[in-house]
């Protein structure tokens, strides 16, 4: 049979195929851009007519709001109003002169214990005094009005004056989108006639798909037979081959002793083959057994070694608890002797501060016990005052106040001061202001309300 197939004339259709198809492309990527500009195009216009519309609306209201102005607004009236103001100004600042001076007249004119007046000065009565009065304050009250009638001027002018500039600008922007809008509607115009605008490109989009599947249809189709038509032509030639080796064979002669002995060796064969097949299934089931009893040894051996691991460092984490235990133990004393030194110090320094140096000291024994050293001598807590009592007591519970961490930088005390005179009361608030903090005390001292910025006075309700 004649298998031979022209596959250069089916690829030769293949290719003009995609050609068209090319060419159908450049033809859709130019109706597309067609399309999109004439869309930018009616969106240009569309806004276009949208900003005029809003312009023309913006200049028809501002040209109603310039109607409504009174025809009295300008320059000159404002000119004039502050004018009048100013002259007004000084008729109150006359007025308010005669009054200090009639006033200044009549007190200075009369016995503050009598109520007689002095020899030598002009007698002047309540009633040229009221006088004066009701006419300064008649001058002030007209200044006054006046003012606010010149500031209601000024300000209706100002409004006046950026009505004005805004509709100028509005009938700019609209005259020159205008002119605009007629470029672009007839750059449109000369568009549309050059553009094929009626064609559809969802249509023509359709149908490059369907060739473009059509051509790949082909294509699948002109490998597949290429590829049976190779296959076949190469078994073709095996089959040549082996029909010429055949015709060389000479036909051997049947042997049936040999033939017997054949399947009895080959019976002997299937036999040893299936014990063998047999076997291999149980060493198979045993060796699953020990890989799956291994892997459990594997797993648990895994396990012992990570409890091992988490023994030994818990081991570890025992021995430097025990050990750390045991130092601060034994440094225990030295360890609080440093901190109360530390708080102690900056204690001493407020104390020091705020008993004008005769206090600079204050130390605590290892048994727990306070001291200080009052101008040189070591002395007990039962040999202060009770304002040396109180001011220590203070500024120990500020150090540890300020030892402890807060993100809110205020400090709260409560009657600081009660158990001082005057002289230590004003030192420890004036040290307390210096702290640095925002510092809140509750105090029945007038005196401490001396240093501080904000003063809130809190008393029985009537």
């Amino acid at each position: 049979a004649d298998i031979s197939i022209d596959f250069e004339k089916r690829k030769y259709k293949i290719d003009k195929a995609e050609e068209n198809v090319g060419g159908l492309d450049n033809s859709l990527s130019k109706m597309k851009a067609d399309a999109m500009t004439a869309k930018q195009m009616e969106s240009e216009l569309k806004g276009l007519d949208d900003f005029v519309d809003k312009t023309e609306k913006l200049v028809a209201r501002g040209e109603r709001d310039l109607q409504e102005m009174p025809e009295s607004l300008c320059q000159d009236s404002l000119d004039k109003a502050e004018g009048s103001m100013e002259k007004q100004r000084e008729d109150a600042a006359l007025s308010q002169l005669k009054y200090s001076n009639i006033l200044n007249l009549f007190t200075d004119s009369k016995c503050p214990t009598c109520d007689r007046d002095y020899e030598g000065f002009e007698e002047v009565t309540k009633e040229q005094v009221d006088n004066y009065e009701s006419l300064c304050e008649e001058a002030n009250y007209k200044f006054k009005k006046m003012r606010g009638e010149f500031r209601n001027l000024r300000t209706g002018l100002s409004v006046k004056v950026e009505l004005e500039n805004d509709l100028r600008r509005n009938l700019e922007a609209m005259a020159e989108a205008v002119v605009d809008r007629r470029g672009k509607l007839e750059a449109a115009s000369e568009f549309a006639k050059i553009s094929n605008l009626k064609a559809d490109p969802v249509a023509a989009a359709r149908e490059i798909r369907e060739k473009r599947h059509a051509i790949s249809e082909m294509r699948t189709e002109y490998s597949r037979q290429k590829d049976y038509h190779d296959l076949l032509v190469d078994e073709r030639g095996k089959l040549e081959d082996c029909t010429a080796t055949l015709e060389k064979l000479v036909e051997p002669e049947y042997d049936s002793g040999g033939y017997d002995e054949a399947q009895c060796q080959m019976s002997k064969s299937i036999t040893i083959r299936n014990e063998l097949s047999d076997e291999l299934i149980e060493k198979s089931k045993h060796l699953s057994g020990a890989v799956a009893e291994l892997t459990s040894c594997k797993d648990k051996l895994t396990r012992l070694k990570e409890d091992n691991h988490a023994y030994d460092q818990a081991n570890k984490r025992l021995s430097t608890a025990k050990a750390l235990q045991k130092y601060l133990r034994d440094n225990r004393d030295r360890y609080t002797g440093e901190i109360w030194d530390y708080f102690l110090g900056s204690a001493s320094t407020f104390v020091e501060a705020c008993t004008n140096g005769a206090i600079t000291k204050i130390s605590r024994s290892e048994d727990g016990k306070f001291f200080f050293e009052e101008e040189g001598h070591a002395m007990s807590m039962s040999d202060a005052s009770g304002a040396q009592e109180a001011i220590m007591g203070i500024s120990v519970q500020l150090a540890l106040a300020q030892a402890t961490q807060c993100p809110l930088d205020i400090l709260l005390v409560d009657e600081p001061t009660a158990d001082m005179d005057a002289e230590h009361s004003i030192a420890v608030a004036g040290m307390l202001a210096t702290k640095g903090s925002q510092v809140i005390t509750i105090s029945h001292r007038e005196m401490d309300a001396s240093v501080c910025n904000n003063v809130i006075l809190m008393g029985e309700s009537v």
